[in-house]
């Protein structure tokens, strides 16, 4: 083998694949300080491959639309004391 080909092999690094769960994709959607932030850093960086399965992605929309759905309806239930107090409401 030549030199040029030996040196074109040793310079090829091979991203490992990381299979990510939904955990992981929760946690890294809900906190930019955690490992799984680090993750998904990683593979946006190419230093890592991360791959996910399709009953992933589903579990991962489904829970997100589910934690979605349940922060909303607190947001509803804020804003309907927030109009029951009357008035502007004044933060300090």
């Amino acid at each position: 083998m030549s030199s040029a080909g030996a040196s074109t092999r040793r310079n090829t690094v091979r991203q490992p694949k990381v299979y990510l769960d939904t955990d992981v994709l929760l946690a890294a959607a809900g906190s930019t300080s955690g490992a799984s932030h680090l993750i998904i850093k990683l593979s946006e960086l190419t230093l890592i491959q991360g791959v996910i399965s399709e009953a992933v992605r589903i579990e991962g929309r489904t829970q997100s639309d589910r934690e979605t759905a349940a922060c909303l309806a607190g947001l509803s239930s804020l804003l309907e004391v927030s109009q029951a107090a009357g008035g502007s409401p004044a933060f300090t």
